[in-house]
């Protein structure tokens, strides 16, 4: 059952925003309710250009640096990128003007950002150039870009799994840097599997290795995700399977390899992935049944039964609690009726149990967000915007007893 604050679910106006704990009842859709122990704080966010669908990515871990990216509605989509500090003053991030990444006559689309421990950010992003795409790369740091370099222009051709495409999956993209600057990136192209960069410097050129991951089974596309743990070492999430059967999958990349072979988790789609420093690595996926999933140590936790749409994202605060959030397109009211709409959800781990799903955000029809901690456990989320709201909207979270 979950229960919404009027205040709450409003255009975020407000200097600070509750998460709630939803009870039950059978009084009324607005009841005062003990919080459980976090504050969502919204700031504006200037964007210039309307936001494409599905387009916002958010990267915190390292250098006390906030990254924003998104791809503008344009003439040409291009891929515009924002920064701010993390340790700033009350907690309070002073956002750069958006810069063009991708400075391309071409449309660009679907970027994914991620922070070095330097406190640069580090774009991908594909570009359209006749019929073919590509991948592209820049870092940028204090309002100034790299030139962009084609990451997958490369002579290491991944072996067929199908008949040959241009169509590319908006979420079969993503890149991760290391505390020591080591910078990953995998790609899911259609029909033709799994490919990845790993490098010091993508700029550079130097200490370039590529190659491919053959996908389990006779997959040939589906949602990926990696994330990086400490060593050049990283881990890679995705689902694969057809409708309705999907499963999701983890690989582990250790001392320049991939396992020889894939660990299911469990049945579903749309994972993410959180590792740690120390090894420790979780999974969190919608069910295709209903339901958010989470997968830690061997064991799978159905964490709610409400809808799931598209990737949860999970982020850990400064107190060690797991943050897991979720697009669903459906709330269940106070009188046991499901209504159709758009929310972002979240709940929170406490020991083995997870708290109930307490309503973030309202969304307009489907909507994308990111969320991540930085290095002191603060959480940063990004988000396409409601109606009556700005195009992006940005919060950070407080812990309190």
């Amino acid at each position: 059952m979950v229960v919404e604050l009027n205040a709450f679910l409003g255009p975020m106006v407000k200097g600070l925003i509750d998460v709630i704990t939803p009870r039950e009842s059978n009084l009324t859709d607005f009841i005062p309710l003990n919080t459980i122990g976090t504050h969502w704080i919204p700031q504006a966010v200037d964007t210039e250009a309307e936001i494409a669908a599905g387009s916002v990515d958010l990267s915190a871990l390292h250098g006390n640096t906030v990254a924003i990216v998104w791809s503008a509605q344009a003439e040409q989509s291009e891929i515009l990128l924002t920064t701010g500090s993390s340790a700033s003053a009350g907690g309070e991030v002073s956002w750069t003007q958006p810069v063009n990444v991708s400075e391309s006559p071409n449309t660009s689309t679907d970027p994914q950002v991620s922070t070095g421990p330097d406190g640069r950010a580090h774009v991908v992003w594909r570009e359209k150039t006749g019929d073919a795409d590509m991948i592209q790369y820049s870092v940028c740091k204090d309002g100034m870009c790299t030139e962009p370099v084609v990451m997958s222009d490369s002579d290491h051709a991944c072996p067929s799994t199908g008949e040959a495409t241009d169509q590319w999956q908006a979420d079969a993209l993503d890149i991760a840097v290391d505390q020591d600057g080591t910078v990953m990136v995998a790609w899911w192209e259609t029909a033709s599997g799994i490919q990845y960069v790993v490098t010091p410097d993508p700029t550079t050129g130097e200490s370039f290795e590529s190659g491919c991951i053959s996908p389990p089974g006779s997959a040939t596309t589906g949602h990926l995700v990696i994330d990086d743990e400490a060593n050049g070492e990283f881990r890679i999430a995705l689902d694969a399977g057809g409708v309705g059967t999907s499963s999701v999958w983890l690989n582990q990349y250790k001392d320049g390899n991939w396992d020889a072979k894939w660990l299911q988790l469990g049945t579903g789609h749309s994972p993410d992935l959180e590792a740690s420093r120390h090894g420790d690595v979780g999974v969190a996926w919608c069910d295709g049944q209903g339901g958010v999933h989470y997968w830690h140590d061997g064991e799978s936790t159905k964490v709610a039964d409400t809808t799931c749409v598209g990737p949860p994202q999970l982020a850990t605060d400064n107190t060690g609690r797991l943050h897991l959030l979720w697009h669903s397109n459906a709330v269940e009211t106070v009188l046991g009726d499901t209504v159709v709409r758009d929310v972002l959800y979240e709940s929170i781990q406490q020991g083995a149990d997870w708290s109930a799903p307490a309503i973030v955000a309202n969304l307009q029809g489907p909507s994308d967000f990111s969320v991540e901690s930085d290095e002191g456990g603060m959480l940063h989320l990004a988000r396409t915007a409601a109606s009556g709201e700005p195009d992006l909207q940005y919060a950070f979270q407080i812990q309190y007893e």
